[in-house]
């Protein structure tokens, strides 16, 4: 530490005088590690890009050597360094949420020119006949994010019964008048003998297809639904880019049933569609709620694929008029 200190001095660096232990070893100067602390929260931190100790100090280094090409071996970012660079910079480590980057980015014309066309076909269909359609994936095993251990211990690793990756589809449609429909099952397989598995009861509409998902076949039903549930009137429905949802099949099967399809602009489901906005994140939360009271009532108990259709029945007693009509406006 003495040492340090001197040479230090020697290259007339201003000294700084703090009772953290550790804080003053700094190698760059107050203006060096301002840079370097910019370049990093300009390229890495604003624009959402991942980041961790050693890439800061692979960054350091690269830049120790641009600035001192006579003492490249005088700096070797140690993890004490490293750390020290983070807290005199207030940067932290946290469980990232990721988002994939949208191909197309809408402008604000586009997003207006959308906003317009919905106002306008609520207004002339009535809140009634304004649906919006989307489809999740709902899991047979919902982990919770995190985990409990010893202080000292092997890593917690969980240990479970299943396939955590096991689950089903399900379409949800809803009204801007606080209408739910019967949520539709989409199981994985070929032929109708998949669905038997499923335990449904007539509060759940089952589909079947190839792999699990949403295909023409389907999407005409979905189509049926809303006709029926109309009389026959013109109505609205909401709906992303999904290649199911799209194409001259669909088109006219829609424009048959008097049905006039708006599409939420690429990359913007998230903020533009009511389903995304209010009403599947408290569906899933509800799931991982309801899941965790069996574990813990049944800690050895072996999922059944059946359990997660109850826990979706029981999370859709959740969702009341109040809460879908929140999510249109």
């Amino acid at each position: 530490m003495q040492n340090k200190y001197y040479l230090w001095v020697n290259e007339n660096r201003p000294l700084i005088i703090t009772d953290d232990r550790g804080l003053c070893n700094k190698s760059f100067t107050d203006s060096e590690e301002l840079q370097l602390f910019n370049y990093i929260k300009i390229t890495y931190i604003d624009k959402r890009l991942p980041l961790c100790n050693e890439d800061i100090k692979l960054i350091a280094i690269e830049k120790w050597k641009y600035l001192h090409s006579d003492q490249i071996n005088s700096f070797s970012a140690s993890t004490g360094w490293c750390a020290n660079f983070k807290k005199r910079w207030c940067l932290v480590i946290v469980k990232p949420r990721f988002y994939k980057q949208p191909v197309h980015v809408c402008s604000l014309d586009e997003i207006r020119l959308f906003e317009e066309q919905c106002l306008y076909c609520m207004d002339l269909v009535g809140y009634n006949n304004f649906f919006n359609m989307d489809e999740i994936f709902w899991r047979m095993i919902n982990f919770p994010l995190t985990t409990i251990k010893i202080k000292g211990e092997p890593s917690g690793r969980i240990r479970y019964y299943g396939n955590e990756k096991d689950g089903f589809t399900v379409v949800l449609i809803i009204s801007a008048s606080g209408k739910i429909f019967k949520p539709m099952i989409i199981a994985k397989g070929k032929t109708e003998k998949c669905i038997e598995k499923l335990n449904l009861n007539k509060k759940v509409i089952g589909c079947f297809s190839n792999n699990g998902w949403m295909n023409r076949g389907i999407m005409k039903i979905v189509l049926d639904q809303i006709y029926l549930s109309t009389s026959r009137k013109l109505s609205v429905l909401l709906l992303d880019q999904h290649p199911s949802h799209t194409g001259d099949f669909i088109e006219k099967e829609a424009k048959d049933k008097n049905i006039k399809l708006i599409y939420v602009p690429a990359g913007m489901t998230p903020t533009c569609q009511p389903l995304d906005i209010k009403i599947n994140g408290i569906l899933k939360s509800h799931a991982r709620k309801l899941w965790r009271k069996k574990q813990i009532k049944y800690p050895q108990n072996k999922p059944h694929i059946s359990d997660a259709v109850v826990h979706l029945l029981s999370a859709y007693n959740c969702i009341n008029i109040n809460i879908i009509k929140k999510a249109f406006y």
